[in-house]
């Protein structure tokens, strides 16, 4: 997956409130099977970034393609479908159903791509046990420790074979240990050809990605 952002502009109006220009003038490149961190401090407009880059959100204004294709000239259901089939997501605070089991959130994703669910599980088993965590499966996880959510959230980002996996601080509730192995598991995948991106204000965790995007105050530096 190649990314490229040109002239990218976001801003906020809120009501009574003065219009905050959140990114601006953005231009980024991102290669196929690049392992890039973001860095800046809270407010500089990461997470912005990221969610655009990821077809969250849209810009107010600039150009956005992935491999050539203009994603803001697509309808709304159309990259709702890319952003299931060619991304993986992983949120600063796992955004995992507590009261459901290991299983049921690891094959959200492909529920959402109407993947036949024994298929699912099938995949999601294979996951499982590539990551040693097959003992797990039917837990709730409301009874896992940090380390283990952490773990389920970057298998259900894998569950639909992404191209890309899109991190926001995917280490930053985590110890220095199970943070180092979060980064082991991340050059793996991009070891195999994975694009990662990951938002992190961690200088050892950006240190161990092959290139950092910093930015500040909404500028790409």
């Amino acid at each position: 997956m190649n990314i490229t952002i040109h002239a990218l502009t976001k801003t906020f109006k809120h009501k009574s409130m003065p219009i905050t220009e959140v990114l601006k003038n953005v231009n980024l490149t991102i290669s196929q099977g690049e392992l890039v961190a973001i860095q800046g401090k809270s407010g500089a407009g990461k997470t912005t970034l990221l969610n655009i880059i990821g077809c969250l959100d849209i810009p107010s204004s600039g150009q956005y393609w992935i491999d050539e294709q203009d994603i803001l000239s697509l309808s709304n259901s159309t990259r709702a479908k890319l952003r299931n089939q060619r991304f993986g997501f992983i949120m600063q605070d796992y955004a995992l159903i507590n009261d459901e089991t290991v299983m049921d959130n690891i094959i959200l994703p492909a529920v959402f791509a109407k993947t036949p669910i024994l298929k699912a599980k099938e995949r999601a088993n294979i996951l499982l046990a590539r990551f040693n965590l097959e003992h797990l499966s039917a837990k709730r996880i409301s009874a896992l420790s940090g380390g283990e959510k952490q773990r389920v959230a970057i298998i259900r980002a894998l569950m639909n074979d992404p191209d890309c996996i899109l991190a926001d601080e995917p280490t930053g509730a985590l110890d220095s240990k199970n943070s180092h192995e979060i980064m082991k598991v991340f050059i793996e995948l991009n070891n195999i050809g994975k694009t990662i991106i990951v938002v992190t204000h961690d200088d050892t965790i950006a240190n161990m990605c092959n290139r950092i995007v910093r930015i500040a105050d909404g500028i790409v530096e």
